[in-house]
This record gives C-alpha cells, sequence and structure tokens, in this order.
C-alpha cells in the first residue's frame, strides 16, 4: 500500500521506475532509483541533503526523544538500500522473461540457493568492531 500511496504523491517516481524494466539498465542507475523511491517513501523532501544516511539520522534523533524508540522503523541504511533495488530490478526483468545473474542482482550463491545481500559495508567502523571484540575476550576471561 505504502508503495502505491508514494507513487500517487509523486507522481514524477513513475518516471524513476521505468528503469526496472529496462533490460539493458546499468546496475548504478537502477540503484539510485531505488535510493530516489526510498527516500520519497519515507518522507524526505530536503533535497540539498536527500540521502538515507541522513534521513536516517534525523529519524533516529527524533525517535530518541520519545518514551520509547521503534529501531526497526528506521530507514536502511544506503548501503543497504542499494541491495534491494538490484534484487527488484532482478525479480522484474525475470517476470519480462530476461536472464540476469543473481549475483549481479543483490544476491550471493549459497549451499542452500540464492541469499539477499543485506550490506556491502562492515556492521561499524574497524575500530568500533575491534573495541567490542576487546570487550567481549575481556568478559569471557572473567566469566571463566
Amino acid at each position: 500500500m505504502r508503495f502505491l500511496q508514494t507513487l500517487k504523491k509523486n507522481p514524477a517516481l513513475t518516471k524513476t521506475i521505468q528503469i526496472f524494466k529496462d533490460p539493458t539498465a546499468h546496475a548504478d542507475a537502477v540503484t539510485n532509483a531505488g535510493l530516489t523511491f526510498f527516500t520519497a517513501l519515507y518522507k524526505f523532501t530536503d533535497k540539498e541533503s536527500a540521502s538515507l544516511n541522513k534521513l536516517r539520522y534525523k529519524c533516529y534523533l527524533r525517535s530518541a526523544y520519545k518514551t520509547t524508540a521503534h529501531l526497526a522503523s528506521l530507514p536502511p541504511t544506503e548501503a543497504a538500500a542499494q541491495q534491494h533495488p538490484l534484487r527488484v530490478y532482478f525479480q522484474v526483468q525475470q517476470w519480462h522473461g530476461n536472464e540476469k545473474n543473481p549475483e549481479q542482482c543483490g544476491w550471493k550463491k549459497t549451499k542452500g540457493g540464492l541469499q539477499p545481500v543485506t550490506t556491502l559495508q562492515p556492521p561499524a567502523p574497524d575500530a568500533v568492531l575491534k573495541l567490542i571484540a576487546c570487550k567481549n575476550s575481556l568478559q569471557m576471561h572473567k566469566d571463566l
């Protein structure tokens, strides 16, 4: 429903999403169209800083002042959101009978079949991950 509501409120997006039907579309164009749709979906209208990461941060700040924060309602990070339009493109192309390489369209092959690529970036900067690993290591030694 939100997809259709977003299209009704932003008629220009209809042209933007036509890229998903183009069998020769470049991955960057598909990703950009998807990110444009995501920003509209989350009702972000500030054209100067229309990035999902900035929108995510603004939404986080707003939720921090509420008694219960719903982190699941935050927009995805740009790195995560870049993978979704590629998967949508793959699916639309399948429906149109066009064979595409799933591994170039947001999927990875595993023993169990195809799995979505959630992001190409680490969950946090290396320094933060090392800090967490060090604290966990120290805590494990204390628990023994």
